[in-house]
């Protein structure tokens, strides 16, 4: 089973989020890294310790249990 760890994926959630236009992690990007946190645990993506089981998440994304829209356009905004 493949995963990817909490601290590892909330770390990587905030930094998409925040793009090239903050230097520093902000309250609003980590919100938005948490808030997504939920949205993966609801969608039954995370594993006992809170990591996201791989094969969980391409399901989920299938399946529209995951608003990946929403993260796409945040990692946009973050892009400019």
């Amino acid at each position: 089973m493949t995963s990817c760890s909490e601290d590892v994926y909330l770390k990587l959630l905030e930094q998409l989020i925040r793009g090239r236009c903050l230097k520093k992690p902000i309250d609003a990007t980590k919100l938005f890294a948490t808030q997504y946190q939920k949205q993966l645990e609801t969608a039954g993506c995370l594993g006992e310790s809170r990591e996201i089981i791989i094969d969980k998440l391409k399901e989920a994304f299938k399946d529209e249990k995951i608003n990946y829209r929403q993260l796409s356009e945040a990692i946009l905004s973050g892009a400019q």
